[in-house]
Formats: C-alpha cells, sequence, structure tokens
C-alpha cells in the first residue's frame, strides 16, 4: 500500500489501532504494532515525554479525565438517527440562537435563551446526532491513545463498544438524502 494512502486511512482510524487486524498494513511487515499514526518506537517517545514535560502530561490527563468519566457510564450510548447537517438547523426558531447540546439529553434540545423552550424530532435530534458523532470520534481517539500510553484495556474496550454500537447501526440508518450520494452514516438535509 502506498505510504501516502496508508497515512491517510491511519488518521482516519487512530483511534483504533489496537481493534485492526496486524495484517492490514501487510507490507509494512518491519514496523512493530500498532501501525496507524505511530508504531512501538513512538509510543515508547510519547511515553517519555510524559515523564519530561509538564506541559505534555497535562494534556493527557486533562483528556484522560474526560475518557475516564465518559467509559464508566453504560452502555455507550450510539444514536440511532442518522446525522443532518444543514446550516443554521440546530437553532432555537424562536430566539435564532444555537441550541444546547447536552450528552445526556439526545431527543431534548433546550433554549439557552428560555429554560421553557425545548425542541425534539426531525433535523434537532439529526443535528444533536452529528454534533455526538463527533464527540464520539475524538473520543475514540483519545481512547487509543490513552490505551496505547497507558495500557488500560479499559480504554480499547470502550473504544470497542462504540465501535460495534456503530456497526449494529450502520445498515439500518438509510441511504436517502445523501449528498454525496448513498451513505449511512451522514446526510445533509434537504427541505
Amino acid at each position: 500500500m502506498h505510504p501516502f494512502l496508508q497515512r491517510r486511512i491511519a488518521v482516519a482510524l487512530l483511534g483504533l489501532g489496537v481493534l485492526i487486524p496486524s495484517s492490514l498494513f501487510a507490507s509494512d511487515a518491519h514496523r512493530s504494532h500498532p501501525r496507524l499514526i505511530a508504531d512501538s518506537v513512538d509510543i515508547a517517545q510519547a511515553r517519555a515525554w510524559m515523564e519530561e514535560s509538564t506541559w505534555y502530561r497535562s494534556i493527557i490527563h486533562e483528556h484522560k479525565a474526560e475518557i475516564d468519566s465518559f467509559i464508566i457510564r453504560k452502555p455507550v450510548f450510539v444514536s440511532p438517527i442518522k446525522q443532518i447537517y444543514e446550516f443554521k438547523m440546530y437553532t432555537c426558531p424562536t430566539h435564532d440562537v444555537e441550541l444546547i447540546y447536552d450528552e445526556a439529553s439526545p431527543y431534548r434540545h433546550g433554549c439557552p435563551e428560555d429554560s421553557t423552550e425545548s425542541y425534539s424530532g426531525g433535523k434537532y435530534d439529526a443535528a444533536w446526532a452529528g454534533w455526538y458523532n463527533r464527540l464520539l470520534a475524538d473520543r475514540l481517539v483519545w481512547m487509543g491513545i490513552l490505551y496505547q500510553l497507558k495500557g488500560d484495556v479499559r480504554y480499547a474496550e470502550a473504544g470497542r463498544e462504540v465501535l460495534l454500537g456503530f456497526a449494529r447501526l450502520y445498515l439500518r440508518y438509510p441511504t436517502d438524502n445523501t449528498i454525496l450520494g448513498p451513505a449511512h452514516a451522514t446526510r445533509w438535509y434537504a427541505r
């Protein structure tokens, strides 16, 4: 596989390094597991930086705290609603302000200007799902990084749980209304 293509795929799968079969990049057999963005030499360097640098260590610990509070919640929620993108679709129609993205509230979207106003269904739930999926993607990356740096299997297991959640739902997401052609995970909202 061409190194450029391999790196592009690796960027997309960074947090999944422990979940991908080692044969995926067989042409790169001289590198040790994991073999996506970072190999064992890179992981060792990151561990050394954690020991040496207060700044580096603080970044890792900040993300670790967020991921630790996320993975204790069971089961991990993956939205069964296909995400949608449209300009200003997650705004309060009365106050023209962005609604509150609340991780614990996938079906109720409150207005920050008036706590008595909330919206649900349709584009609101789909917009929330898009925001939440991006949040899950970011967390997947950090789960992979933390697993590699700390060796704590909880991070790999949580990442696996998120991925399996998407796998279970993937073919249930409709392929209609997609600007780029049939796609299950995302779509553009058409009026």
